[in-house]
């Protein structure tokens, strides 16, 4: 049982989990945490809504941006449809001075503007500008963009059709990446994915001085024979790749297009790196098998006893949240899944206020909005603490699993590192064992739903129950095909191994009472021999009263 998972899964709409939709609001398409004026600004199809980040159901402001007939009429005689000829709002950035930059792709004809938020509402400034490069012409292309000051960075398509992808900066000094087609066009089969049962996503970090090592290495080469080696030349000074720092601009160089033309040459005829950036530890932080990763955001949460915890929250394809945490010397692994839509629905968007301790997502027509300090969850102190989840610990006066955040010092439990719950108080209320008749030979169900996704053994008079032809040991009962062997108490209970010691927890127990089948059935028949007696004498009476 080592290595075994302790999730909580919410299957349907938690009462922890707020959404806003209402009529007219459809294909959400941007998300943007506005920490500073308490807002969640939301972009859509042709319009921008701003929602109060404590409570989401409340929208506070509506700005709206369509598109004119003329421009949908000229994007339809291109052959788009007449639902991707719209404008929808692709990215939200926050400037410097607090504007906000609002881009859309205005019927395949890519847009941006300005935008304010001033006396608690929304408006554009209308200084309509180009955004080709900056959104992708189509309004379901993936693609990002990323805001540092006042500079855009964005890797999208930059042509109608969707096929000239690349890598841009925006703003005063523009750079962006060359497109070369024979890299696109080969005719090489270099890899094939494999998309059948070993379906896994993984999550990795890097650091960030791997990656510069690896920059500050030596340079690949192309061959005419289309292979790459390492380059053993003369590298130029200073090293392609390298910061800029004070004696750089000492000699002149402020900015990359103060390099030198022999500098600028090398950089593009070698674009590729000697070099590998592995991940911290050398394998991922979390590989999960059947599930397909479809965002992540991360979260720094500080312990009991001041250490940070990094926690991770992935979208799936499927529209469930799964909470994950990893602690040192440990793999990772989800504590919690928690399903945001009603329907199954790719989670594209995923936006975490750390100083509210709420997170937002969405989809075509809602947005939602989770808690994930909530640890109502974990019903006793056994689960509170072998859950480890960070932002959660037993907290002893209220007899309750609570966030730790802001909790008072000696009042609150939490074991991350090895889930003790020897701490936990021992509760004295027992549950007492259900009476089950079963019969020989005859298969039955007996049930076992833990609240928290944990393998479960069963135990009959404290031997460990074995699957067999009689016994089938599934995730939510047993099934059983009893024999008088079976009689007595049969527990069902989870277990959990942390740091080499296992945890048990009674989840529910059967006092089994097996009835013979022979027995069973001349019971039946004396029975069925009494009711025909005296359905006859009912007769008989019934009968000589309409005589009399």
């Amino acid at each position: 049982m080592a290595g075994q998972e302790l999730i909580v899964i919410l299957s349907g709409l938690n009462l922890n989990l707020k959404q806003f939709r209402e009529s007219g609001f459809g294909s959400l398409s941007s998300l943007m945490i506005r920490d500073d004026i308490g807002q969640l600004v939301v972009g859509a199809r042709g319009k921008v809504l701003t929602l109060s980040l404590e409570d989401i159901t409340k929208r506070t402001s509506e700005a709206n941006w369509t598109v004119s007939s003329a421009d949908k009429a000229v994007c339809q005689m291109k052959g788009k449809a007449t639902k991707e000829c719209d404008n929808f709002i692709r990215t939200l950035h926050t400037m410097e001075d607090g504007k906000m930059l609002v881009c859309g792709t205005n019927a395949f004809n890519p847009a941006c503007d300005y935008m304010t938020f001033t006396n608690g509402k929304v408006s554009l400034e209308g200084k309509k500008q180009m955004g080709r490069g900056k959104v992708p012409f189509d309004p379901y292309q993936r693609f990002a963009s990323l805001m540092t000051g006042n500079t855009l960075y964005s890797a999208a398509s930059s042509n109608f059709l969707g096929t000239e992808l690349l890598f841009q900066r925006h703003g005063l000094n523009p750079l962006k990446t060359e497109m070369k087609r024979s890299w696109f066009n080969c005719k090489l089969l270099l890899h094939e994915e494999s998309t059948g049962a070993c379906s896994q996503s993984a999550v990795c970090s890097y650091k960030l001085s791997d990656i510069s090592q690896v920059f500050s290495g030596r340079f690949m080469t192309a061959r005419d024979t289309g292979s790459w080696d390492t380059y053993t030349g003369e590298q130029p000074i200073p090293h392609p790749g390298s910061c800029i720092n004070d004696k750089l601009r000492a000699e002149g160089v402020m900015t990359s297009l103060d390099l030198s033309d022999k500098t600028l040459l090398f950089v593009k005829n070698h674009p590729l790196m000697e070099g590998v950036v592995t991940p911290i530890a050398g394998k991922p932080l979390l590989v999960r098998t059947g599930t397909r990763f479809s965002k992540i955001v991360v979260d720094q949460v500080t312990s009991l006893d001041g250490r940070w915890h990094q926690v991770m929250f992935i979208g799936t394809d499927s529209g469930w949240l799964q909470k994950a945490v990893r602690f040192d010397g440990e793999d990772g692994r989800v504590i919690e899944e928690l399903q945001l839509f009603e329907t199954p629905q790719f989670v594209n968007f995923l936006q975490l206020s750390s100083k509210t301790g709420q997170l937002y997502s969405g989809a075509n027509n809602v947005a939602v909005q989770v808690n994930v300090r909530d640890c109502s969850r974990y019903i006793s102190c056994d689960d509170c603490l072998l859950a480890r989840d960070p932002y959660c610990g037993w907290d002893k006066i209220g007899s309750q699993c609570a966030s730790v955040v802001g909790s008072l010092l000696g009042s609150m439990i939490q074991r991350l590192t090895e889930g003790d719950i020897r701490m936990c108080p021992i509760s004295d209320v027992k549950k007492k064992p259900t009476i089950v008749h079963l019969i020989t030979g005859i298969a039955q169900f007996l049930p076992c739903s833990p609240e928290i996704n944990l393998p479960i053994c069963w135990r009959l008079s404290d031997n460990m129950l074995l699957p067999g032809p009689r016994h089938t040991v599934l995730s939510l009962g047993l099934i059983i095909r009893p024999s008088y062997s079976d009689s007595g108490i049969s527990t069902c209970e989870t277990v959990e191994t942390v740091k080499g010691i296992v945890h048990r927890k009674t989840v529910v127990q059967y006092f089994v009472q097996v009835q013979d089948t022979s027995n069973l059935v001349r019971t039946m028949k004396a029975a069925v021999i009494i009711l025909a007696a005296l359905a006859f004498l009912l007769i008989l009476i019934i009968c000589r009263k309409k005589n009399i």
